[in-house]
């Protein structure tokens, strides 16, 4: 697979998860969620930062669309109050069981010592982190 859908696939899931913690913290009911909703949107604000500046770098352009079309997925979910926490809980952990395998694969496809090969691997223990936080909020399927 190529650099530049790599870091696309890996931009789209920083936004998604930016924009999931900034809804938690506004919409989230109880204060676990608010708390998880600050850790994301603090870690994948660096994980994009860091995704763009590597994007920028090696002159792949990333999508600015994204960032619209992520904002209009969280705009539709409509729940309100546990039931908004419950679906943000389970959205989020799709988007991990989603991101994880996909980087776990391409982190075998790619030259060990390039630049992407290391922006994966720095950024898979805070996403496997994230993982493990939203199933322990409830967010594990069933």
């Amino acid at each position: 697979m190529a650099d530049k859908e790599i870091l696309a696939r890996l931009h789209r899931h920083c936004l998604f998860e930016t924009l999931a913690g900034e809804q938690a913290q506004k919409r989230g009911l109880a204060p676990d969620i608010k708390k998880f909703g600050e850790r994301l949107e603090e870690d994948y604000k660096v994980a994009d930062l860091k995704t763009r500046a590597l994007a920028g770098r090696l002159g792949v352009k990333l999508n600015k669309q994204e960032s619209a079309a992520a904002q209009a997925r969280w705009r539709n979910i409509k729940a309100r109050g546990a039931a908004f926490d419950r679906r943000l809980v389970r959205s989020v952990v799709r988007g991990h069981e989603e991101i994880i395998p996909f980087l776990e694969r391409q982190i075998t496809l790619l030259p060990k010592d390039g630049p992407l090969f290391d922006l994966i691997n720095q950024l898979l223990p805070t996403i496997y982190q994230h993982y493990q936080a939203a199933a322990t909020l409830g967010g594990a399927p069933k």
